[in-house]
């Protein structure tokens, strides 16, 4: 039922390691067969507190355990908005070269994430269905505003949170991007 791809890796990555999941399908689309972003960014982001982030990391006190686990910190994204999602979807076209294609992809993102600005999701959704239109234009032609398929789940009898799958097809009817919205 399932089609693996045998001669290349999948890459997973959670907040940083999403965003290091997304340069990686950019700039080695020829040995990652799909990868999966979980709270993290787009290709090329800015990693926080480097450069411009660096103020905003100094400024920031450290959280005492209690504080941290307390909920009621709200206002921290250690992982603030990045760039233009289309820009970022462009530049990592160009990344991949002569190795240009379409890099399945699937999202993970909360809505109420504390450490991931919650924007990142859609930003990295949108850089990959740009990046991906640009590898195959033939076959993926999506716009992150129209995707192929909606599914609502809602919450859940035992406290499951509800979610949101949206997912882009291209011409012959394959997933190539998944955004889960929690």
């Amino acid at each position: 039922r399932w089609t693996i791809d045998q001669d290349r890796i999948y890459v997973a990555g959670i907040s940083s390691g999403g965003g290091a999941t997304a340069n990686l399908g950019a700039t080695y689309p020829d040995l990652f067969a799909a990868i999966a972003v979980h709270s993290g960014a787009e290709y090329g982001y800015p990693l926080p507190f480097a450069g411009e982030q660096a103020q905003a990391r100094d400024a920031m006190a450290p959280l005492g355990e209690a504080e941290a686990f307390s909920g009621e910190v709200e206002e921290i994204a250690a992982i603030p908005p990045g760039p233009d999602p289309i820009r970022q979807g462009e530049k990592a076209f160009h990344a991949m070269g002569s190795f240009a294609r379409a890099v399945p992809t699937i999202v993970f993102h909360g809505t109420a994430d504390h450490v991931s600005d919650p924007i990142n999701g859609d930003q990295v959704t949108q850089q990959w269905i740009t990046t991906n239109h640009l590898a195959s234009p033939g076959d993926f032609t999506a716009a992150f505003e129209h995707p192929s398929s909606t599914t609502e789940h809602p919450a859940g009898p035992d406290g499951e949170r509800p979610y949101t799958v949206d997912t882009w097809q291209d011409a012959h009817g394959r997933d190539v991007v998944t955004y889960y919205k929690v």
